[in-house]
């Protein structure tokens, strides 16, 4: 798939507990309300949406077309705008929202008052039950484009628009938001993904939903998997703290801070984990993202990379810096460590790699 991942989160890895806040700091800029197994798919997890409250992600990099998945469960009369894209600034670009019948619009801007596309039919979106809502959203004063699939059906599709909330020459879709500041009241998401949908292929999507075409992911399902034993690419001899393997210090959700944890300051040394595999059943993996929570406790500009391992190759992401505090990263991966495609068999002895790099 040539789709580019950006940022994924399954609120998987934060709490075990029913309802607690979110730890800060962590994956997002800003977030509301609480995240817990009660409110949850799959794996039980989900954030709770109350009226007016916003989980904000500012990306790694702005999105020429953003693409968006998430489950989306809404509650009874859970209406307005349940997800935004804004530029760097956070002026809102586009914003997709559920009415009161279940349909869905998307507005230019913030504003009702500003509708491009939509009402869909009636009952698209029926409460008390999660489903699959993608949004592929191109900024752009005279050819934008707005793109909408739940469960993986097309609902809305149109081109030729005038898309772009901000005034900004050039602005592109730098920030994601669930919720607004009104809000769908008491409405749950999990799972949301982002990426650049600027290599999206297929027709224009003008005209009715039926003819959208373009290249989109389709319902997901997250799958969070911890070490569980050492891997094969370890290098150098961290110092273990609160257990006596690295799958044991390093596989705490939530992170317990120094309670448990792997310490090292050799550049180059490697930590490597092996994973459970993955749920029975799997037909595909679209990505993996690799997610850690680290700090430094020396003076030195200290740097992490984040990578997978596959028969016996390595593949790294971009070195990231380490702060005094602890605080969650993540790289994603769209092709194993020795660059092939990802499938289930492939994922299940692949393994998770941090890196001293500074």
């Amino acid at each position: 798939m040539s789709l580019t991942y950006s940022f994924a989160d399954s609120f998987g890895l934060y709490t075990t507990a029913s309802t607690v806040s979110t730890p800060t700091p962590n994956q997002w800029d800003a977030i509301a309300q609480s995240i817990g197994t009660t409110y949850g798919r799959f794996g039980g997890v989900g954030w709770r949406q109350a009226a007016g409250s916003i989980a904000i992600k500012t990306l790694p990099a702005t999105l020429t077309v953003g693409g968006m998945l998430f489950a989306f469960n809404p509650q009874a009369n859970a209406t307005g705008v349940i997800a935004q894209w804004t530029d760097s600034a956070g002026t809102v670009q586009g914003s997709l929202a559920r009415n009161l019948d279940g349909s869905m619009s998307v507005y230019r801007g913030s504003s009702s008052a500003n509708t491009i596309a939509g009402p869909t039919a009636a009952g698209v979106l029926p409460i008390n039950s999660y489903l699959d809502v993608e949004w592929q959203y191109y900024p752009h004063p005279t050819a934008g484009t707005v793109d909408v699939w739940v469960a993986g059906v097309c609902v809305i599709s149109a081109s030729g628009l005038n898309t772009r909330g901000s005034a900004v020459v050039g602005s592109a879709c730098s920030r994601f938001q669930l919720g607004d500041s009104t809000g769908a009241t008491q409405s749950y998401f999990s799972d949301p993904y982002v990426y650049e949908a600027a290599s999206r292929t297929g027709a224009s999507g003008a005209g009715t939903p039926a003819s959208c075409t373009f290249e989109h992911y389709g319902p997901k399902r997250f799958q969070i998997r911890t070490g569980n034993a050492d891997g094969t690419g370890n290098v150098g001899t961290p110092t273990l703290v609160g257990g006596a393997s690295l799958a044991a210090v390093t596989s705490d959700i939530p992170e317990n801070g120094d309670t448990s944890y792997a310490a090292d300051g050799t550049v180059n040394d490697v930590i490597s984990l092996a994973h459970a595999a993955l749920d029975a059943g799997t037909t595909g993996v679209s990505a993996i993202a690799v997610v850690a929570c680290m700090r430094k406790d020396d003076t030195a500009a200290r740097q992490v990379a984040l990578g997978i391992r596959t028969s016996s190759t390595n593949a790294f992401a971009s070195a990231v810096p380490t702060s005094a505090t602890y605080a969650y990263t993540q790289a994603g991966f769209q092709v194993d460590g020795s660059g092939a495609a990802l499938t289930p068999t492939g994922v299940n002895s692949t393994e998770i790699l941090a890196k001293i790099a500074a």
